[in-house]
């Protein structure tokens, strides 16, 4: 059966005092077909993995999502706005309960001080990291002609070239 996404769009929350507001620059998919193994002991027991058969072999999918956040700020009190770089690194599911597919995040190096907040206050696996973007868009043609991006960090250092 076809999803539409009509049948599962909901009503947007209302804004709360930890939301936040940004616009995304130099963002980018990039994934990975690994075998299932690759990946095993990175997700808790409900979920499996969302596998794909690519060549007679069921691979996992592992995703990193280099982009810039532009203008993050809070979206209810009037803070300074911010630009930093931000790298996601996630692996795509299944919830065995729902049947419902997702993205698990592993990982998230960030380029700024506020890593703290998701890292402790939160909880969450962000770790810092220096990151850069050496980019060219080309408006007229619709398209990078060069997109570079580096992450330095002790957690999830990555290099992309895309061409």
């Amino acid at each position: 059966m076809p999803l539409k996404f009509r049948d599962v769009l909901i009503e947007r929350p209302k804004v709360r005092e930890i939301d936040v507001v940004c616009q995304f620059q130099h963002f980018a998919i990039i994934t990975y077909a690994v075998t299932p193994e690759r990946s095993a002991g990175l997700i808790p027991g409900r979920f499996r993995l969302d596998e794909v058969e690519i060549d007679g072999r069921a691979q996992a999918l592992i995703s990193v999502v280099p982009f810039m956040d532009v203008d993050f700020t809070s979206a209810v009190f009037p803070f300074p706005k911010f630009q930093m770089g931000q790298t996601n690194y996630r692996v795509y599911i299944v919830d065995t309960a729902t049947g419902e597919r997702g993205v698990w995040f592993l990982g998230t190096t960030l380029d700024s001080w506020t890593v703290v907040i998701p890292r402790q206050i939160w909880k969450l696996p962000w770790h810092p990291g220096q990151i850069t973007f050496d980019c060219a868009y080309d408006t007229q043609a619709g398209r990078y002609r060069r997109y570079r991006m580096r992450t330095d960090a002790d957690w999830g250092p990555v290099v992309v070239e895309l061409t």
